[in-house]
């Protein structure tokens, strides 16, 4: 597939990796790494925590306690963030910390930061050599990619949501009560989504355009104007 790894910074926008560093910047002026592919785009932050997904008597995007939510069907959500917030208005209840709460509570940037649905995981699994030495060349390998169990924002059933492990790139559903690694991520651009370059002079769909508009937090209603 088709991909660009790319470092997102404090002042200095997005740069490539040989950029940065002929740019002699510090380290420090790193937000997080870019990955952009043909359907999605995020920022991965640096920091990494152990957590639980989240109290397992809650629901979020399950009906009730018979209901599942299956791989397939997971990964048909591209982004995470609806996912996150649904998470953490659910738990709102629960004093605890977990995933999501970590994930939305995270400032950096003034991004909008949170867990990764199953599918973005996948893909940063997919792309962890590359993640990775982006990160050892700006002298970041502290912020690595673990081979261990992730946390997704998508939920399997009422006890369960689904886990990534970044090894083997095996998708398993577990307890929702279990602490695993726990990395946010933010919205961006893909290589050929919805934020086309001026020159390939695309008009935006109506679908495109929602999706955009969600995947940017906005949460308001949608309408449309017909100019006659």
């Amino acid at each position: 597939m088709e991909h660009k790894i790319s470092v997102k910074t404090f002042d200095n926008g997005v740069m490539s990796v040989s950029e940065f560093k002929n740019a002699g910047l510090n380290k420090r002026e790193v937000v997080g790494i870019v990955l952009q592919t043909e359907t999605i785009g995020l920022i991965l932050a640096l920091p990494s925590w152990e957590e639980k997904w989240g109290d397992k008597e809650i629901c979020v995007d399950v009906k009730d306690s018979n209901d599942y939510i299956g791989e397939a069907t997971a990964l048909t959500t591209l982004c995470g963030l609806e996912a996150t917030q649904r998470i953490v208005k659910a738990h709102e209840d629960y004093e605890g910390m977990y995933a999501a709460k970590r994930c939305l509570e995270y400032d950096c940037a003034g991004l909008q930061w949170y867990l990764p649905s199953l599918y973005e995981l996948g893909m940063l699994q997919a792309f962890k050599s590359e993640i990775n030495a982006a990160l050892d060349e700006l002298g970041l390998s502290d912020a690595k990619l673990k081979d261990e169990w992730s946390w997704s924002s998508s939920e399997y059933n009422q006890t369960n949501a689904w886990t990534v492990h970044f090894s083997h790139g095996n998708f398993i559903n577990n307890s929702k009560y279990y602490s695993n690694v726990v990395r946010a991520v933010c919205a961006f651009e893909p290589l050929r989504g919805v934020l086309s370059t001026p020159s390939e002079n695309k008009e935006l769909t109506d679908d495109a355009l929602i999706t955009l508009l969600r995947q940017r937090g906005y949460k308001g209603e949608i309408t449309k104007t017909f100019k006659l």
